[in-house]
């Protein structure tokens, strides 16, 4: 209803980026259609965006500027009927307009307070141009809920009669003052001033006769002629009037419009009475008027100062979070101190572009070493941020001291990083206040984040009781953050949140007992006081503390007066009623022409709406129903005349009513869209998806990437309110289900976890496909498993299912097949003939095997998502010839998920291909390997198309014999060019079944030899036997091997120091970096096999820091790998023929087998050794044995064990010379103190000797006191 001045930017803070991203969308598409004026579409987008910022401004309560972004919706309607408003000057208004209403939120999330007549010029040319009236009042929004003071003496009721008789003589009384006033006669003013006073006295409570309390004291100002002399109060005094009459008709309802305007008459008056100062102060009028010369165009600031402060607020958010601990966000404060530095630059203040530029130092310095970090730094760069801030918050009046306290800072900042750290107060008073508030800001983030995380706690558990209390153990687990957020509470004082809190900790408890039961209500309850407390320790954070505010939605009406429990109605209540019945009577006056009572009702209803139009000064509804009376008077059985009907509906459509587009929508089918409007939400799908896909690739080697996270969440958001405007129900559901989960990583500051980028890739396979199909007239496919997905994901339960690296979409019907593949590819299993639906089913059938839901909803996506970038890449080969790194990627990941949905006939193929383009990449390709590669894509795209249908494929045996004799016949041509003799290479093998009997033979044969029956490590044997092939660089290999040999022995290390300091995140953020980099490092050398071992390594790093608790045997997992990458990189260094390799291979298999096969088949020994030939090509290398003799094993174990001895003595001394150090410090304390003491007590005895001596002895020379001054040195001197 109203807006307050001292504005909680709280909820703004959580939609400012969707705000300024709809408003920045929105100014695009304008400036494209002012380029373009024949491109509707443009302009409607346009519209669309603008929409949906006012309705956030809406939400959080900010009624003025929902007027301006109102007034703006209606001009943009206006551009799109009226050609004349097509001009240059009106697209730059808008413009202005919309950069103001930017920069006013700017203002406000920096501390500015809410007054949006600091919009008013804006605001009137937007109107102007409309061809309206703007009034100051229509952007004026005082809070309204104060009430006047209680009366020492109550009013008497009225007799019957009585009130009537006495509401008509203070009427006529007013009405003669009235007449008097605007005739210039003085006392007019205090006649008006006496009736309404009269009428204040006899109102009973004071919700009653607020509004004529606020009128005296108007009356008051008039009456001393206190206001204003642009203030035209005619038609104020003649609404005041109306309002009497409203009063003597028995209707006591005040129009809020009139409350408002009375308000900011007083507000603008001069405190000439006490009345008008008690208003004032009541009120808190002085809040809500802008200060001279801040109100108009300079609400519009340079690009520059505003990217400035932009910079600022992310430098800042950047620093508060490295400084609590969080080292990534160095990076970010470096670019954003960066960007502040460059744009201080442009804004021409020396002493402020000298302190940017020495925060960007420090930035870079810190950067170069984090280890330089420490409590004094961080404050001084807090100290920095925050002159900054005050800096840019009055660029134009910077005071001369400005330049003093931006020198001394810089060169305390210069001190720090020259190691000088200064332990003195800065010699300025407000560079003092300044730390001291930095240091508090820095406090109250850390202590508002660790109480988020605690709250985030406590709703999961409860969340997941709620849903089901089987799980009422888990209730005990929250005793400690609920103990720790108490304390919180505690300590800052905020005892109402506390007792709010302890409350729900009474009803867990509670819930804990196994005969409690909770319900629905307490559910709710619960859930109501945790988000409003959530909202309140959020605002903490900004310094806006109001608890009411945030418990508002469940907070009780407080009575603290009887009146107060009761609404207060409004006239705008009652109009809006009066139109609504005004439409219901019309419609049945037409049905019957001939129902005079009808038309008499009809008559009086317009009549009261035309009077209560003028009430609350809406001009269009007061003259729409005024010709609506007079089309009326000259008809009498014919409602729908043109005029009468016109007249109607223009009063009917001033109500609330749905957009035409919202309309089309509510009446149409699911597949009834817009055309247009559906090419718009096409093209911007496109954007929106490429930025998706950009910056998911970006978050799949920065985890922690919060930019990236918060790109993607936002154009899920916006896929959300394009397919609801357009009518796609569907996506925008599926969109919306996306962005709830992407909330809730963006929010709680997590790094993406695979689940995470899995879904995320789900979803973008899912809308590219369905943009695919609505691009050729198709519908939308089915959204319910994405959305299921998405909900697993959000309440961590996507788990087993999320391990498989399988993003994609729903399963849905490829649009598309190939012709070739058509023909020569048959299903071996018909598709059912109906489907039944995805939700009450666990496990979807394929052939003889049962895969779950979820499982088959990502790999039936990934799939999708590999087949295109498969078509993408053979592009590139068949005009190129080159085999690129993505098609072997897709193809090989393509190949391994079908295995994992047990899908061997498009397993085999894919891996057949995969070994074939391998071998092809050294060789041109031939028309018949291109044709021949051209229909193994063709038949795996018909595959995947099949399997989505739930149908099973049938094997292509053929298809992958060729695809390996193409392979061998590679093999051949590249040893024919050779000037070496090899020998032959072997024979194919008849059958592909009979080599994956031998493989499958072999390796269970393998798996006996080493007595294992952990099903992990086949799934890691078959994990290594599909490596890539090394193609080493010979000109890199040396360069990777110098620096291999440093980074090897440093992931052993730091491996060692997170395994003795598992709590310590930097270490293992550490760890992971030292891969990465290996990693780089590797593969660009060629090092496939080393590369893919370091990538899993970090892989296995990142998913356990994503984890509260370490995995229990991760760094055994981790050690394990570590020899194998010494066993690699070893071989890198002195590599084998691959002949030795081949034969080591082989000969590592167990005698005993070998012999057991050749006796048992005779005949089959050769070709199972031709067998084991490609097992040991994939395999590359032999175990990893490591053989160490015994000797040396207790020499090391003697060693270790005196290296513990002697690391414990060392700690021992260590924590002996700690506390030395300790005391000394408590000794250096007391002395410092004593010493203060001293010096105090000589300045005061050598005062009042001083005085003393001059009253005894008036000739005593002062000048003898000179030998104290040495005994003051000294005493200053030991002080400092």
């Amino acid at each position: 209803m109203t807006a307050r001045a001292d504005f909680d930017v709280g909820p703004l803070s959580w939609v400012k980026g969707e705000i300024d991203h709809a408003i920045q969308r929105s100014q695009e598409a304008l400036r494209a259609f002012a380029t373009n004026s024949a491109d509707a579409a443009q302009l409607k987008s346009s519209q669309s965006h603008l929409h949906q910022a006012h309705g956030a401004l809406s939400i959080v309560g900010l009624e003025g500027i929902t007027r301006v972004s109102e007034e703006l919706e209606g001009l943009l309607a206006g551009i799109e009927k009226e050609a004349s408003l097509r001009r240059s000057e009106i697209f730059r208004l808008i413009e202005r307009a919309l950069n103001g209403i930017r920069t006013y939120l700017d203002q406000l999330m920096a501390g500015s307070p809410n007054q949006p007549l600091r919009l008013y010029a804006l605001y009137r040319d937007v109107v102007t141009a409309r061809g309206g009236r703007a009034d100051p009042t229509d952007l004026y929004y005082p809070n309204l809920t104060f009430r006047p003071p209680k009366r020492e003496k109550l009013a008497g009721a009225f007799r019957a009669g009585d009130s009537d008789k006495y509401l008509r003589e203070q009427r006529g009384r007013y009405q003669r003052g009235l007449l008097k006033w605007l005739k210039n006669d003085a006392s007019g003013a205090e006649d008006m001033r006496a009736a309404i006073e009269a009428i204040e006295a006899a109102q009973g409570p004071s919700s009653q006769r607020a509004f004529w309390w606020v009128s005296l004291a108007f009356f008051d100002a008039l009456a001393h002629k206190a206001l204003p002399q642009d203030v035209d109060a005619k038609q104020l005094c003649n609404r005041i009037e109306q309002q009497i009459k409203r009063l003597l008709e028995g209707t006591p309802s005040v129009a809020e419009r009139l409350m408002r305007e009375v308000l900011y008459y007083v507000a603008r008056a001069k405190p000439a009475t006490a009345r008008v100062r008690e208003v004032q102060e009541a009120y808190h009028l002085s809040q809500t008027i802008p200060a001279p010369g801040s109100d108009g165009d300079t609400i519009e600031e340079n690009p520059e100062l505003k990217s400035a402060r932009e910079h600022l607020t992310h430098a800042k958010d950047a620093w508060n979070k490295f400084a609590s601990g969080n080292p990534p966000s160095l990076l970010a404060f470096r670019d954003s101190a960066a960007g502040l530095r460059d744009d201080s630059d442009q804004l021409g203040n020396a002493d402020l572009a000298g302190l940017a530029g020495e925060v960007a130092e420090v930035a870079a310095w810190l950067t170069s070493n984090r280890e330089n970090m420490s409590e004094a730094v961080a404050l001084e760069v807090a100290t920095a941020l925050l002159l900054l801030e005050n800096a840019l918050a009055g660029l134009a009046h910077l005071s001369g001291e400005f330049a003093q306290q931006a020198q001394l800072l810089r060169s305390r900042l210069e001190d720090c990083m020259l190691g000088k750290l200064r332990r003195s107060a800065p010699e300025i008073p407000l560079l003092d206040e300044m730390s001291r508030k930095a240091q508090e800001r820095l406090l109250m983030n850390q202590v508002v984040s660790e109480m988020r995380a605690n709250l985030r706690t406590i709703e999961q558990v409860l969340d997941a009781f709620f849903r089901d209390q089987s799980k009422r153990d888990e209730l005990a687990s929250l005793d400690k953050p609920v103990h720790q957020l108490l304390g919180a509470l505690e300590m800052l004082g905020e005892q109402r949140a506390r007792e709010s809190l302890a409350a729900v900790a009474d009803e867990i408890r509670r819930f804990s007992g196994a005969a409690d039961s909770a319900g629905p209500k307490d559910f709710e309850r619960i859930a109501q006081i945790l988000s409003g407390l959530g909202f309140y320790i959020e605002s903490l954070a900004h310094g806006k503390i109001d608890f009411e505010a945030a418990m508002q939605p469940i907070a009780a009406v407080r009575k603290e007066e009887a009146d107060a429990a009761q609404p207060v109605a409004t006239v705008e209540a009652q109009v809006a009623e009066q139109q609504r019945e005004t439409a219901s009577l019309y419609e049945e006056w037409k049905t019957k022409p001939e129902d005079g009572v009808l038309r008499a009702e009809l008559k009086k209803n317009l009549a009261a709406l035309q009077k209560d139009a003028g009430l609350i000064a809406d001009q269009k509804l007061e003259d729409s129903a005024g010709r609506a009376l007079r089309a009326l008077d000259k008809t009498s059985t014919m409602p729908l005349t043109p005029f009468l009907k016109e007249a109607i509906e223009k009063i009917t459509a001033a109500a609330p009513s749905p957009s035409p587009e919202a309309a089309k929508l509510i009446d149409a089918s699911a597949e009834a869209i817009d055309a247009e409007l559906l090419g718009v939400y096409l093209e911007e799908s496109d954007e929106v998806l490429a930025t998706i896909r950009e910056h998911l690739d970006t978050v799949r080697e920065q985890h922690a990437n919060k930019e990236a996270l918060t790109t993607i969440r936002r154009g899920f958001h916006t896929l959300k309110g394009s397919g609801r405007m357009v009518g796609l129900m569907r996506l925008g559901e599926a969109a919306w289900a996306v962005e709830q989960t992407m909330n809730v990583w963006v929010q709680e500051e997590r790094a993406a976890t695979p689940a995470l980028l899995q879904l995320i890739g789900l979803a973008h396979g899912y809308f590219s496909d369905n943009v695919k199909r609505l691009k050729v007239g198709g519908v939308s496919s089915d959204e319910r498993s994405l959305v299921a997905a998405a909900e697993r994901v959000r309440r961590g339960e996507a788990t087993e299912e999320a391990s498989h690296e399988a993003p994609g979409a729903t399963p849905v019907p490829a649009a598309e097949r190939a012709a070739s593949a058509r023909a020569a590819f048959t299903p071996a299993t018909p598709a059912p003939a109906s489907v039944a639906p995805a939700e009450p089913e666990e496990f979807v059938q394929l052939g003889e095997h049962r895969v779950s839901t979820t499982l088959f909803a990502i790999f039936s996506g990934e799939a999708r998502a590999h087949v295109i970038a498969i078509r993408e890449e053979h592009e590139t080969l068949r005009q190129h010839g080159v085999v690129s790194d993505g098609l072997l990627r897709a193809v090989h990941t393509l190949a391994g998920t079908s295995g994992t949905v047990k899908i061997s006939a498009l397993s085999d193929l894919g891996y057949a291909l995969e070994k074939a383009l391998q071998k092809l990449a050294t060789s041109e390709l031939s028309e018949d390997e291109q044709s021949l590669v051209g229909d193994a894509i063709d038949t795996i795209e018909a595959m995947v198309a099949s399997v989505v249908e739930l149908r099973v494929p049938r094997a292509v045996p053929e298809l992958v014999a060729r695809l390996e004799r193409i392979g061998e016949q590679a093999d051949v041509s590249q040893e024919s060019t050779t000037p070496e003799e090899r020998e032959p290479a072997p024979l194919p093998s008849p059958t592909r079944q009979t080599q994956s009997g031998a493989a499958e033979e072999l390796a269970e044969t393998e798996a006996g030899d080493r007595s294992l029956d952990d099903l992990d490590l086949d799934v890691t044997l078959e994990r290594r036997q599909r490596r890539l092939d090394d193609d080493i660089d010979p000109e890199l290999l040396q360069i990777f091997i110098d620096e291999g040999q440093e980074l090897v022995p440093a992931v052993g290390a730091a491996m060692r120091d997170w395994r003795d300091n598992r709590d310590n995140p930097t270490l293992g953020q550490g760890l992971q970096r030292v891969l990465h980099t290996l990693k780089g490092s590797a593969r660009m050398a060629g090092a496939m096999a080393l590369g893919e071992l370091t990538h899993h390594m970090e892989t296995r790093v990142e998913n356990a820091m994503s984890v509260k608790v370490l995995p229990a045997g991760l760094f055994e997992e981790l050690e394990t790998s570590w020899d194998r990458m010494g066993v690699l990189f070893e071989q890198l260094q002195k590599p084998r023929r691959p002949e030795e390799s081949l034969s080591m291979a082989v000969a590592s298999k167990p005698a005993d087998v070998a012999i057991e096969t050749s006796e048992a088949t005779p005949e089959a020994a050769p070709q199972a050794a031709a067998k084991a030939i490609p097992l040991a090509e994939r395999e590359l290398q032999p175990k990893a044995l490591l053989r160490v003799r015994a000797d040396i094993v207790d020499r090391l174990v003697n060693e270790a064990g005196e290296v513990a001895i002697a690391r414990s003595r060392i700690e021992g001394e260590m924590r002996a010379l700690k506390a030395a150090m300790q005391e000394l410090t408590d000794n250096v304390a007391r002395l410092r103190a004593q010493l203060r003491e001293i010096e105090i007590q000589a300045e005061s005895q050598m005062q009042s000797r001083l005085e003393l001596a001059k009253e005894s002895m008036r000739e005593f020379d002062p000048l003898e006191f000179d030998r104290f001054t040495r005994f003051q040195e000294v005493t200053r001197l030991m002080a400092e």
